[in-house]
């Protein structure tokens, strides 16, 4: 980690030339991509950046549909970020004052939203205290939400996508996170809500050994899960076909179409997107017992 006087500060990573900036008692480095992928496409991993990554602007949003009960919750949350299909992207917090010798415990946090809203550079989720507090490396994750990311069926996009997404940027941690100050082999998994749901399938993915080691589950609905494959196909056939180029408006308007197919399933409508057993990287629903 290398320190200006004007604040910026750069690490030597395999991704690149990371800029990032001093805030505080905190560094950080914001919306770096960790993978491309197109619309309904499985991600592929960034490549090696040849000109430096200036990671100064936090990671855009998927794009959501709106949700007036959040609103009348939490304010308009959304208003600090841009929406952009290109969001996989990720963003590093850590001490300002660590040592060059000190190896930080990563946390990689996964954010929640019933697999259809919120980011991970939201504000209210900033960790700038924790991280100073307790001395980590904090990777917040953003990736693919709703019908760009959970809803897959035969002729349709595949199943899982924002799973893969995750898997992605859990390689970049791995390759990255030495440069940054952290120690990969102390990386925990935070999810909340359906980020820890999320968090419990990858529990199950062989892909996923090694990539973390322990795992911090805030309110996961655990219970919704399984027996969803009706309840899929339902939602398969009220969004018909999607488009897989031209505005994200298109897409987000089926979605609603999706959602509303979803109710009449009961509690597991009330969460309808999600991981689909039996398919990659998941193993069968029975399996998973």
């Amino acid at each position: 980690m290398e320190q200006s006087a004007a604040a910026t500060v750069t690490f030597h990573t395999p991704a690149g030339l990371l800029v990032g900036r001093r805030d505080g008692a905190v560094v950080r480095a914001s919306g770096i991509r960790y993978a491309r992928a197109a619309r309904f496409a499985p991600p592929q991993p960034e490549l090696p950046a040849a000109a430096p990554i200036v990671a100064d602007t936090p990671a855009p949003a998927c794009p959501q549909v709106p949700d007036a009960r959040l609103d009348a919750v939490l304010g308009d949350f959304m208003t600090t970020l841009q929406a952009d299909e290109n969001c996989l992207r990720l963003s590093v917090t850590l001490p300002a004052d660590r040592r060059p010798d000190e190896q930080l415990p990563v946390l990689v946090w996964v954010h929640g939203g019933s697999y259809v809203s919120g980011a991970g550079d939201l504000p209210l989720y900033d960790p700038a205290v924790l991280v100073a507090e307790q001395r980590v490396l904090f990777v917040a994750v953003t990736y693919r939400l709703g019908l760009l990311g959970w809803l897959g069926y035969p002729g349709g996009p595949p199943p899982n996508l924002g799973l893969l997404d995750l898997l992605e940027a859990l390689r970049w941690v791995q390759r990255n996170a030495p440069a940054l100050g952290g120690n990969p082999a102390l990386a925990t998994l935070l999810g909340h809500s359906s980020g820890a749901d999320a968090v419990a399938r990858l529990l199950l993915v062989p892909e996923a050994r090694g990539l973390f080691r322990r795992v911090i589950m805030h309110s996961p609905p655990l219970g919704l899960a399984r027996g969803r494959a009706r309840m899929v196909q339902a939602m398969a056939a009220a969004v018909a076909s999607l488009p897989t180029t031209g505005p994200v408006a298109e897409v987000l308007a089926r979605e609603q179409l999706a959602t509303q197919a979803a109710r009449r399933f009961g509690l597991r409508g009330a969460m309808p997107f999600g991981p689909q057993f039996g398919a990659a990287p998941l193993p069968p629903e029975a399996a998973a017992n």
